[in-house]
């Protein structure tokens, strides 16, 4: 699929950093990771800011299972000032809807608010500029 120039295009890697992970983020504005504070999320996102570093792409972190760990995550991204845009915290009766097809939103309303937030952070980030 070929992106639409001044249009917000929204590509869904998978974990890791792979080739096709590498290959997704080519002529991006933007990368928005999501990772928890898991050894193996640490493990990728330590990879992922490499590669985001090397090609000079801007991002952002959502924290998914928020609350789990320890602060090894914090500390990564604190180092790397990339800044956390959104905690999602562990929540089984979440992980239960969204298993049985329901979208965050429909389970949380509140939701829709602070995913606008996290947009218009984005935007601040990258100064309003989309390829």
């Amino acid at each position: 699929m070929q992106p639409q120039p001044n249009t917000i295009n929204i590509y869904d890697a998978p974990p890791g950093a792979s080739c096709s992970v590498v290959e997704t983020l080519r002529g991006v504005d933007f990368a928005l990771l999501v990772t928890e504070p898991t050894p193996f999320g640490l493990h990728d996102l330590k990879q992922m800011l490499g590669i985001l570093s090397d090609m000079n792409i801007p991002s952002g972190v959502v924290i998914n299972r928020d609350g789990i760990g320890d602060n090894s995550l914090e500390e990564t991204l604190r180092k790397s000032n990339i800044p956390v845009l959104l905690r999602v915290p562990f929540d089984r009766a979440l992980a239960e809807n969204l298993a049985a097809g329901r979208t965050l939103i429909e389970v949380y309303p509140d939701y829709q608010d602070i995913l606008r937030k996290v947009y218009q952070r984005i935007t601040e980030i990258i100064g309003g500029k989309i390829k």
